[in-house]
């Protein structure tokens, strides 16, 4: 199973924002860290802007917001 490169970097994103919802971790990791990381939000930011772009409260799944990250 491929996981995604960064993943290292998102464990506060996991262990903070998440730290009461540990299904919602699970199911996030399984879908975009070891499924589909070039479809996670964080992931694109990442890619485009570098670490310290992405915020912690960044979702996965919300690339309107990753969009306007990566635009300015």
């Amino acid at each position: 199973m491929q996981l995604c490169n960064p993943f290292t970097t998102c464990q506060n994103f996991f262990n903070v924002v998440l730290s009461e919802m540990p299904y919602s971790v699970n199911t996030l990791k399984r879908n975009y860290c070891e499924d589909d990381f070039n479809s996670c939000a964080r992931y694109q930011v990442k890619k485009v802007l570098g670490h310290d772009a992405v915020p912690i409260d960044l979702f996965p799944h919300h690339h309107d917001r990753a969009d306007k990250i990566i635009k300015g």
